[in-house]
């Protein structure tokens, strides 16, 4: 496709995330891509994008010229950060440019987008998968805040690189979400925290260890190798996680009653109450496990 954007700047651009967008955007054409990070070195990286030493809370010199020159900036930060500097990154902006966020709970961050008074387009996405995966077959939930050309073009280039989109309200991206990181998160940390209280050593039991015990351990050790500050941001900060995680207690508290009453009809009444959440899913989710458990051997 042809590429809209002559600049592209990307604050927080040393990180997994910000890394991901500064390579798939030098590589669609973006003329000129900047990496603006505390991290970054004071020299040209020499591959496709140049990189600048910046504080995103005290924008100056090179850094602050390069952010008023460009027609899309995006925001790979902390959520808390990019509360803390949105407007004033907003108002330095030219006008008719995108500012997109790439933020895992968007509601408190798209209430203040909504009140700012700026000539730009405004955009908030989060890619639903690792930086690591990359774009190709994966989904990028949308909420569209105030949109224009440049963010229809933006959106386009996602596709392009693979993934689809999927459009939301601020609210609903934050109650799926609720279910599908806040919830799986925290199932899969409080099982490696039950595994640490029981004192389990995982290397004796690797021998016996069920393909489904091996797939929760790859996905604790997924959490485990990652900023814990991704995983503690989406349980504090979405509006609904800790509902998420209380009717996780609810549901270990069902189990329990089920096996304390000593009845194969509770217990069943159970798995029934699954099999109904589950509905049309079920059988190509089963098929997706058979197929993990097979990639394990």
């Amino acid at each position: 496709m042809n590429c809209s954007f002559s600049t592209a700047a990307v604050i927080g651009g040393a990180g997994a995330v910000g890394s991901l967008f500064v390579k798939s955007l030098a590589g669609s054409g973006v003329q000129r891509v900047i990496s603006l990070d505390p991290q970054n070195e004071l020299e040209d990286s020499g591959g496709l994008e140049e990189r600048l030493h910046a504080d995103v809370t005290a924008l100056e010199g090179e850094a602050a010229k390069a952010l008023e020159a460009a027609d899309l900036v995006v925001l790979a930060l902390p959520h808390d950060v990019a509360l803390q500097c949105v407007a004033d990154l907003s108002a330095a902006l030219k006008p008719g440019a995108l500012l997109v966020d790439t933020l895992s709970v968007k509601s408190e961050y798209v209430s203040i987008l909504s009140r700012l008074d700026v000539p730009i387009e405004l955009l908030s996405i989060n890619p639903m998968f690792g930086p690591d995966l990359g774009f190709t077959d994966q989904s990028v939930a949308v909420v569209e805040v105030s949109g224009g050309s440049r963010a229809t073009n933006f959106l386009a280039m996602i596709e392009s690189w693979g993934s689809s989109l999927v459009h939301l309200t601020a609210e609903e991206h934050d109650r799926a979400t609720a279910a599908t990181q806040a919830a799986t998160h925290a199932a899969l940390l409080g099982y490696a925290l039950a595994l640490t209280g029981m004192g389990c050593d995982l290397s004796s039991l690797s021998a016996i260890a069920s393909p489904p015990h091996r797939t929760l351990l790859a996905l604790v050790a997924r959490i485990a190798a990652a900023d814990p500050e991704v995983y503690r941001e989406i349980q504090l900060r979405n509006p609904y996680a800790s509902d998420a995680r209380e009717k996780l207690k609810q549901g270990l508290s069902r189990l329990e009653r089920a096996l304390a009453s000593d009845s194969s009809e509770s217990f069943s009444d159970c798995i029934e109450d699954i099999r109904g959440t589950l509905g049309g899913e079920q059988a190509p989710l089963a098929k997706l496990c058979s197929r993990i458990f097979q990639a394990l051997e």
